[in-house]
């Protein structure tokens, strides 16, 4: 069905006027791409040859609808459609800066408006050309594009294109691959495209007094440079909103003008590279609980130090959204991105940035729920770009004020955010205690124990250093998952921790996280070598049962000898190559998470000097769990790293009771004093399991010191001053405090 703009003849109506007003004027500056979305079925020709390994047709209709902007482009196309809701007018008068070959400014300019895409499809040679009687979209003249392409024959700058292909799969459709086409530059190329920036843009200036907005798209392929910032600040007097896919990119740093800045988005690539690069040491930006993490607060508190008058917005991953505005915080803890087609980020980033724009009276958190109800919109009509006659749709066009055309069920949450930060300095110090006014306005103890199971449900981690590594594990064994089969390579890790520390523990938690089949072998259960042989056995037997599963090994007492010598020899072939030799014949594995512990790094030289050999063969450097290699050097910090220690040792005394005793909810303070006096080198996580285990007379759903075991402090190791001055303290109903396992 054609729509009424394809229908229009030739320098017919072009439509809503454009406002023209002071307001109106925004500049797209960024990286322009087009998207090509091809749904492909098998093709069973018999005529076909040189067909290769795959033979697919595409299932489009000539009138379909296969290709897009994307990126800088996806929100110039987003604010070029925008109108009033009356429809009586649009709403900016759009102006673009990218880089793409410049012959192909003015279909790029058509593109604009996405009804110009259908049809243009490749079952013509000339489906590009504007000249064509068919192509009856006019390109408007408030839209002005300028390629940063320099007239060189030096440097030739292509439009770059990316092509998706999907596969229908049963009921399914599945990305099969993706083919960019693009022309590679050099350093020399580049350098030529940024000193040509004022030539490029010379055109540009008559126009520059009506530009009141500037809108960043950043996807990271060099358009957007400090030379390129520099002169935008030098040569505008406009508010600027970005969007960047690099995590806090060198020119953000150095923006002239941060007073200007309005809004900083940060999309779920950059969000995730912060987490993957260790930049944030914390597995998440918002916990399972919905609730930013510690980390997060930090970063984001950085943000608004450099940029005081912005708001910050970060999309961790799928449809999920964290956002703060002066002392506000809202969270929308969504579902994962389920869309094929349909980034959201770009649509996302231009719908929140018009309605800042032009509703500045508006509350922030209406403009934030518009703009995701929007996003979710306009998703979910792109999604049926399965469909082979698809159109762009109705209410993929923004309009302000906006009226959302299905019911608001997400549950979004606002918090204080000088509260958000109070209660994770509480819940992080001392004994752990979070203090909070009810609805009542009374006050109410907490303690939260899902504050430090953020990485790992089930595992309590405070300490920033072994939170570093458990978020390595994570990130290695998420890195192992996503990998193709073909290209997958061993992951081999080494924990280093006191003996019933709990690392046992941490492997089952982990492998439950990862959704990964778990084999567990013990070395001191081993007398001859052959015995560690038969341990590949089983992991070969496993693997020819579930081809398809990732599965984690752990070999705990790795630091313990079979038959008089050091077990780690025998894992120098498996972990270089998956060979290992049994009964005369080589038998390979494929690919695992390989965990090791041990409560000591093996002598080299003693009964072997293969342990250097074993160790270059680790993923990563070996594991203190303890952290007692970090505190080396870091004197200066004893004094926190102390306090979280014990704070540490609180949670995971709070988190053995749970499980010892399900219907526990409430806990005497008194009681979590005891859990902090308790020595950790002398009792340890295990050893706590084992105090709990002797706790008397627990009823009515409360722990008090009274039900702790006789002597418990010899057992703990407690100091005897400390011990005489904590039996002094009161013990009563009045300071029972409430145990939070998760937020309902």
């Amino acid at each position: 069905m054609e729509t009424e703009s394809l229908a229009r003849p030739l320098g017919g109506d072009a439509g809503p006027e454009r406002r023209r007003d002071h307001e109106s004027g925004v500049l797209i500056v960024g990286d322009w791409l087009v998207d090509e979305h091809w749904v492909v079925g098998k093709h069973r020709a018999p005529s076909s040859s040189r067909t290769g390994r795959d033979h697919s047709r595409a299932l489009h209709r000539e009138r379909s609808s296969v290709r897009s902007l994307c990126g800088a482009g996806q929100v110039a196309t987003i604010l070029h459609q925008a109108k009033c809701a009356d429809r009586s007018h649009c709403l900016f008068d759009v102006t673009g800066i990218g880089m793409w070959n410049a012959g192909d400014s003015h279909i790029l300019q058509r593109m604009l408006n996405p009804d110009f895409n259908v049809g243009h499809t490749p079952h013509r040679l000339a489906y590009d050309e504007t000249t064509l009687p068919r192509c009856r979209i006019q390109p408007d003249d408030t839209a002005k594009l300028y390629s940063l392409a320099p007239d060189d024959r030096d440097t030739v700058v292509g439009t770059t294109r990316v092509i998706r292909i999907y596969q229908h799969r049963t009921e399914k459709i599945e990305l099969e691959r993706r083919i960019d086409w693009e022309l590679p530059l050099t350093e020399s190329n580049w350098k030529v495209i940024r000193r040509n920036i004022p030539t490029a843009l010379k055109a540009l200036h008559p126009a520059l007094h009506s530009i009141h907005h500037i809108l960043l798209k950043d996807l990271g392929k060099g358009v957007i440079c400090q030379e390129l910032i520099e002169w935008l600040s030098d040569n505008t007097d406009a508010d600027w909103y970005i969007s960047s896919k690099e995590w806090r990119p060198l020119w953000l740093q150095n923006l002239p003008n941060k007073r200007r800045v309005k809004l900083i988005l940060v999309p779920q690539l950059a969000a995730q590279s912060a987490i993957n690069s260790g930049q944030m040491s914390s597995s998440s930006w918002v916990t399972p609980e919905g609730v930013p993490s510690e980390d997060a607060i930090t970063h984001i508190n950085k943000f608004r130090r450099d940029f005081h008058h912005s708001k910050i917005v970060v999309l961790p991953h799928g449809m999920t959204v964290l956002a703060r505005d002066m002392d506000k915080a809202f969270v929308l803890a969504a579902g994962g991105d389920t869309h094929l087609f349909t980034p959201m980020a770009s649509v996302f980033f231009p719908a929140l940035s018009a309605h800042l724009i032009c509703d500045s009276g508006t509350e922030f958190f209406t403009a934030l729920r518009n703009a995701h109800l929007f996003t979710e919109a306009w998703r979910t009509s792109e999604a049926s770009r399965t469909k082979d006659d698809w159109m762009p749709m109705e209410d993929q066009t923004l309009r302000i004020p906006y009226a959302p055309p299905i019911a608001d069920s997400m549950q979004w949450r606002e918090y204080s955010w000088g509260r958000i930060e109070k209660e994770w300095a509480q819940a992080l110090s001392g004994i752990g205690v979070v203090s909070s006014l009810s609805e009542k306005k009374k006050r109410k103890d907490e303690f939260q124990l899902w504050r430090a199971m953020t990485e790992v449900p089930g595992y309590v981690t405070c300490v920033p250093s072994k939170r570093k590594h458990v978020l390595t594990l994570l990130r290695e064994g998420r890195s192992l998952q996503q990998t193709l089969a073909d290209d997958r390579k061993n992951k081999n890790f080494y924990l280093l921790d006191s003996p019933g520390s709990g690392k046992s523990f941490l492997v089952n938690c982990l492998a439950s996280t990862l959704g990964m089949p778990l084999l567990k072998f013990n070395l001191t259960s081993l007398s001859t070598r052959q015995d560690l042989i038969e341990c590949f056995q089983r992991i070969s037997a496993f693997q020819g049962e579930h081809p398809d599963s990732i599965l984690m090994v752990f070999f705990d007492e790795m630091n313990s000898n079979v038959a008089n010598q050091p077990a780690y020899e025998v894992f120098l072939e498996p972990l270089e190559d998956g060979s290992y030799v049994y009964n005369g014949r080589t038998f390979y594995l494929k690919p695992c998470m390989w965990l090791f512990a041990g409560t000591a790094v093996p002598e080299v030289g003693r009964t072997s000097n293969k342990w250097p050999d074993f160790e270059s063969r680790l993923t990563s450097p070996i594991m203190d769990l303890a952290g007692r290699r970090e505190r080396v050097g870091m004197e200066e910090n004893k004094e926190r790293m102390d306090q979280l220690r014990m704070v540490e040792q609180v949670y995971i005394g709070v988190a053995t009771v749970c499980a010892a005793f399900p219907d526990v909810t409430k806990i005497s303070r008194k009681v979590l004093e005891a859990f902090s006096l308790m020595n950790i080198e002398t009792i340890g996580p295990r050893g706590i399991r084992r105090l709990v285990q002797r706790f008397r007379y627990v009823q009515y759903g409360r722990v008090m010191a009274t039900n702790l075991p006789v002597e418990w402090e010899k057992q703990a190791g407690v100091e005897a001053i400390k011990f005489e001055h904590w039996k002094k303290e009161e013990d009563s109903e009045k300071l029972l405090v409430d145990v939070i396992r998760a937020i309902s």
